[in-house]
């Protein structure tokens, strides 16, 4: 943002002395440059001094950010999890993992069993009267 303004100078004589001091009015121009960081950070060290003249590309402050190596530390953990994932799977199912796998499919499979055996056992009663149409119901519902 540059601002530019206009000052009056008018430089007098020393208190009314008629010294021959010189005195004049002109015009004087000032820009002013405001500077922001492009992340949060705290300065630790100034490199300009105030009014010094900076070019583009100058270093003129040090920054810190604190959080900022919490966060790098923590994205190359994740990023660390998922290489370990991938190589998981690049591997295959581990033998333990299979044996879970196919003793829950085991566990499945007679639970379908025994159901469908209990269908037919409750049809055998229903037909005697011996359990209700409700029971029936229930048994067929879960075959």
């Amino acid at each position: 943002m540059r601002t530019r303004g206009t000052i009056a100078v008018v430089l007098l004589a020393a208190c009314g002395r008629a010294t021959g001091a010189p005195e004049g009015v002109g015009t004087l121009e000032a820009v002013e440059v405001r500077v922001a960081p492009t992340i949060a950070a705290r300065v630790v060290a100034l490199r300009v001094e105030e009014g010094a003249m900076a070019r583009r590309g100058d270093t003129l402050a040090l920054l810190t950010t604190p959080t900022l190596s919490a966060e790098r530390t923590q994205r190359q953990a994740r990023a660390a999890a998922a290489r370990s994932a991938v190589s998981e799977l690049d591997a295959g199912a581990r033998t333990d993992e299979r044996r879970r796998a196919e003793a829950e499919l085991a566990a499945a499979d007679a639970d379908a069993q025994r159901t469908a055996a209990d269908s037919v056992r409750v049809s055998g009663l229903a037909a005697r009267q011996i359990v209700s149409a409700q029971q029936l119901d229930g048994a067929r519902a879960a075959a």
